[in-house]
């Protein structure tokens, strides 16, 4: 049976990534290499994994990258894949290329996209939202996003590893029923003070 898996910010290329998230590498080479081998390991051949925006940096052509992860790809565009849409080698690496969808995945209804955000299509329907681009930080978006329970964050920096729906909306589940939401006293700092 075909599985989707779900994952958000690779930044194949991205020197500035690495300190910027305290991804575990000392080059982006190491870095590069490191991200197909969790990918190839954990998703077959005949599994989609969904990469939910910003596969690579503005100057680094990923092409060979992507063609080394090996399953079925598709991408939710994000602000780091712009540049790279206009590449014909870039846009073959995947069976899809969308900037936002509603999908359906086995009992799951998601919103897919690349941004954030405080309300998406289906929010009032019980739809999850699974999205990228904030990474790792615990301020302003990201601390706003902690008050949605079916919203996830899909980002290498935050998942480690490809997932699936069933597993991304489990953890989810478990951190939100944990108490992981900020007051609104917590969220107002982050967001008055963006920074920390």
């Amino acid at each position: 049976i075909m599985k989707y898996y779900y994952i958000s910010d690779l930044h194949f290329g991205h020197e500035h990534i690495i300190s910027l998230c305290n991804r575990p590498y000392s080059t982006t080479e190491e870095m590069n290499k490191s991200t197909i081998r969790i990918c190839n390991e954990t998703v077959q051949k005949d599994d989609v994994l969904v990469i939910l925006g910003d596969v690579a940096n503005y100057y680094y052509n990923a092409v060979k990258d992507l063609k080394s992860i090996s399953c079925k790809k598709i991408l939710i565009t994000g602000n780091h894949d712009r540049h790279w849409l206009k590449d014909r080698e870039f846009r073959h690496c995947f069976v899809d290329i969308v900037e936002n969808e509603i999908i359906y995945d086995g009992k799951y209804k998601i919103f897919l996209s690349h941004y954030p955000m405080a309300e998406w299509d289906g929010f009032y329907k019980g739809i999850y939202h699974f999205y990228g681009h904030i990474h790792n930080s615990p301020n302003a978006a990201a601390a706003v996003m902690t008050l949605y329970e079916k919203a996830v964050n899909v980002g290498i920096d935050v998942i480690q590893k490809p997932r699936t729906a069933e597993e991304l909306i489990r953890n989810r589940k478990a951190e939100f029923d944990k108490g992981s939401q900020l007051t609104i006293q917590q969220l107002l700092k982050t967001i008055n003070d963006p920074l920390g």
